[in-house]
């Protein structure tokens, strides 16, 4: 009985590795006119990597949108980190909801950093149960007035720093009930620059000296001041509160 057993084990692991070399997918991105798009599958000659660093400084500067191809929902990546960084003229992303699968996601650091045209990032297909590293993802987007995050489990997130670092012009974070900083180590200069932003309640960034994660929470006004406002309620405007 143990022989056969054996014999068994043995057949199905050549199997596994039999299908593993058959299949011969990987995540790549095709650049044309503008537009980059990514799927997983066999990579033709010419395409690129989905990891930054296989981007030069040229193909960086030449897109302006990014499209995920149906291909790419099943791939399972464990790290995001700095895939868009530096796309400093993209404005549209679109199938990211739909085709990009984060469920075994470790770090998103950087992911977004320095999209200065990006004026909106739909997140809410993101699962961030296993992320570990927010750090950078959001800094340098200009664009960007409100940001929603309410899908977020922050739960085993230890590194916020420069999350949100540079961007002026956004007024509104919203987050829901899974967001929080209680594993938090890193978390310097957060907020920094963020001259615009109003948590729910009104308590305004600048009117505060700390930056870090200290005011990453919902705002409960002067008896618990935060810098973002609760999923489903209305964003604070300067000058039309009651």
């Amino acid at each position: 009985m143990k022989l056969k057993s054996l014999f068994t084990t043995f057949c199905l692991m050549l199997y596994a590795i039999a299908v593993s070399a058959q299949s011969g997918k990987e995540p790549y991105v095709v650049v044309k006119d503008s537009t980059a798009t990514y799927y997983y599958g066999t990579k033709p000659d010419g395409a690129l990597g989905v990891e930054s660093s296989q981007w030069n400084y040229d193909t960086r500067a030449s897109v302006a949108k990014v499209v995920f191809h149906s291909s790419f929902k099943d791939y399972f990546p464990t790290s995001c980190a700095y895939w868009f960084a530096n796309l400093k003229n993209l404005t549209t992303i679109s199938g990211m909801k739909e085709n990009l699968n984060t469920s075994n996601v470790t770090d998103l650091n950087g992911m977004f950093t320095f999209c200065k045209k990006l004026a909106n990032i739909d997140v809410s297909g993101f699962n961030t149960t296993k992320v570990e590293n927010l750090a950078y993802m959001f800094s340098g987007c200009e664009s960007l007035t409100s940001l929603d995050l309410s899908v977020f489990n922050t739960a085993n997130v230890t590194n916020m720093y420069d999350m949100f670092n540079g961007c002026c012009n956004l007024k509104t974070i919203f987050v829901g009930t899974s967001w929080t900083t209680s594993s938090v180590i890193e978390s310097q200069t957060m907020f920094n620059l963020c001259n615009n932003l109003y948590g729910g309640k009104g308590s305004f960034v600048y009117d505060y000296p700390i930056h870090d994660c200290t005011y990453a929470k919902i705002d409960g006004g002067e008896e618990n001041p935060g810098f973002l406002t609760k999923s489903g309620e209305q964003p604070f405007v300067p000058g039309k509160q009651a």
